[in-house]
Order: C-alpha cells, then sequence, then structure tokens
C-alpha cells in the first residue's frame, strides 16, 4: 500500500502505528520507501512548490500461521505462474 504524507516520518513510527491499527506483528510490515528519495523531494521545495507529499510505500506480509494462504504457497504459486508464462 502507499500512504501519503505531509511530511518526513521514521520508518518505526510508521510500523509501530499499523502494528496498533492493524493488531499484527511489526515483523509483517516492511517500509520499502528510501529516506534518500524522501529527503531529495524535500530538497526540491521551492516557493512555488511548497507543500510536497511524501509516499511511503508498505508492504505488509501475510501471516504464515493465521492466513488462509500461506506465504510458502503464495511463492510456490508464483513460481509456477512464471515458469508457465
Amino acid at each position: 500500500m502507499i500512504l501519503v504524507l505531509t511530511d518526513i516520518v521514521q520508518p518505526l513510527n510508521i510500523v509501530q502505528t499499523l502494528v496498533r491499527i492493524m493488531r499484527i506483528s511489526p515483523l509483517r510490515v516492511k517500509v520499502l520507501t528510501s529516506v534518500h528519495d524522501l529527503l531529495a523531494i524535500k530538497n526540491a521545495v521551492n516557493i512555488y512548490k511548497n507543500t510536497p507529499k511524501y509516499n511511503y510505500e508498505i508492504v505488509i506480509a501475510p501471516d504464515a500461521l493465521n492466513d488462509v494462504i500461506s506465504p510458502l504457497n503464495l511463492v510456490k504459486n508464483f513460481v509456477s505462474n512464471t515458469s508457465n508464462l
């Protein structure tokens, strides 16, 4: 998923917030957005573009013990579909 924020936030804060909201393990949440990319956006701010949007790409992994389709089965399906293509 992509979260659009108006300021740079520490990835750990995003993970902690999602864990509290979704009631999932923090090990399942990964922020993919690079801090370097966010700083580049922040440094590009000028008088004409003074309200930048910071896009955070978030991945939430399936729960291996509780989800209907286990992560291992997802990977197996992906591999088989890729080889079929």
